[in-house]
């Protein structure tokens, strides 16, 4: 089962679309499959959460081209991670950039280290931004009731569009740990 991007339960069913069956009247009512309409359309969810009454699952593919990513995780009493990914040529970097924590004993000098990204680094980014449902999560994700901790942001751009921008304080969406590893596997292992 698929996990939904909003409340992490994992009953979630397809939206079918289109000119219902009796099939597929039958299947809505056991609950296999959740009717979406008649109306076909490449922006429409494809998925929808028995538990939070949510939909998700929108094809992002026709957003455009993607230009940046930017992942950040850290803390004031932690280690800071700074992901800048940039695809705005024919040259794909990424910049990683480590901040020791401002009380840290160590020597407090940032770290920074800059490498070319290959088609299949590319391809894999691409798929985790899909994947994880990251376009459609809410844009903050905060506990109230914790001061210090781990805080952090994702911000998505397309060519032509508004940055998508995605932040949290001590609360993370289901899928964020799953961000969390991709973001490590791209700068090799750096956090």
């Amino acid at each position: 089962m698929i996990k939904c991007p909003f409340c992490g339960k994992r009953h979630t069913i397809p939206i079918q679309y289109g000119m219902p069956t009796h099939e597929a009247f039958l299947d809505e009512q056991v609950g296999k499959i959740k009717l979406g309409g008649c109306i076909i359309s490449e922006d429409n969810p494809s998925r929808y959460c028995k538990d939070c009454h949510k939909t998700f699952g929108k094809n992002f593919k026709n957003f455009g081209i993607l230009e940046k990513v930017f992942f950040f995780i850290g803390g004031f009493g932690g280690d800071n991670h700074f992901i800048d990914i940039s695809l705005e040529s024919t040259s794909y970097s990424l910049t990683y950039r480590y901040l020791l924590p401002f009380d840290s004993k160590r020597k407090n000098e940032p770290i920074e280290q800059k490498r070319t990204l290959t088609e299949k680094e590319v391809a894999y980014l691409h798929g985790i931004i899909d994947k994880l449902y990251i376009c459609e999560w809410a844009r903050s994700s905060i506990d109230k009731d914790i001061l210090d901790g781990t805080q952090w942001s994702i911000e998505i751009k397309y060519q032509g569009r508004r940055t998508i921008k995605k932040f949290g304080s001590n609360k993370f969406p289901p899928y964020f740990s799953e961000l969390k590893k991709a973001m490590s596997k791209l700068s090799r292992g750096k956090f």
